[in-house]
């Protein structure tokens, strides 16, 4: 079985979303093996897009703060 173009399903998808159909619903309009393509394809789009500390969180200000430094570390 040849699998469908992922602009194909893109296509899809998307024309189901504006449509108004909730995203937990789109594996039964799409089948199992384009929504999966789907799902990892919007989940590269979506790192893509947003910067690398909203993935990540806000690590290593967390971590300057609740970690402990010694003295010496501190510049006394």
């Amino acid at each position: 079985m040849a699998q469908k173009p992922l602009s194909e399903i893109i296509r899809h998808a998307e024309k189901h979303l504006a449509q108004g159909v909730h995203p937990d619903d789109l594996q039964h309009l799409l089948g199992t093996d384009d929504f999966a393509v789907w799902e990892k394809e919007a989940r590269r789009r979506w790192r893509l897009v947003r910067p690398l500390q909203s993935i990540h969180g806000a690590r290593g200000q967390r971590q300057g703060q609740n970690g402990w430094k010694s003295p010496m570390a501190r510049g006394f």
